[in-house]
């Protein structure tokens, strides 16, 4: 029996994951829009624009804020409506439709208050995108199970 070390016939290589966003869903320039692209885009969309939003945000300015919310402070200037979308409690909503009705109903009691708000043009469109994880190969490889420590 040898006591060897064994090399695997090929090497084994390691990945990491990254998140990246795929455009493809609906743009919307105004209010009105927003609340029509939040009724209809997919899950997936609610997730990448608000949970992975938040982390990003939070590792880069120390504010738990969303995409919505960014994009109503930034392209529309409604610095209110951005609050409130960022105040959104993800933590009282169960399922992604929860967190879609809870987006909806700030934007359309929002503009119900406002109605000449609803119709607007923003500066910049907000693109409704998805994330996907894609694995990235780091320089990185092992044949043994030391190579793996």
């Amino acid at each position: 029996m040898s006591t060897g070390t064994r090399l695997a016939k090929a090497p084994f290589e390691i990945y990491t994951p990254a998140h990246v966003s795929r455009m493809g869903g609906p743009n919307a320039n105004t209010l009105r829009e927003l609340a029509r692209g939040l009724e209809t885009c997919s899950d997936e969309s609610i997730y990448h624009h608000t949970i992975v939003a938040m982390r990003s945000h939070l590792m880069l300015t120390d504010k738990l804020t969303n995409d919505f919310a960014q994009w109503a402070r930034t392209s529309l200037h409604k610095e209110e409506l951005s609050d409130r979308l960022s105040m959104t409690d993800i933590t009282d909503c169960r399922t992604l439709g929860d967190l879609r009705n809870a987006l909806v109903e700030i934007v359309r009691a929002y503009m119900e208050a406002l109605p000449e708000a609803a119709d607007e043009v923003a500066e910049n469109p907000f693109c409704f995108c998805e994330g996907m994880e894609v694995a990235v190969p780091l320089e990185a490889a092992a044949r043994t199970l030391k190579d793996g420590n």
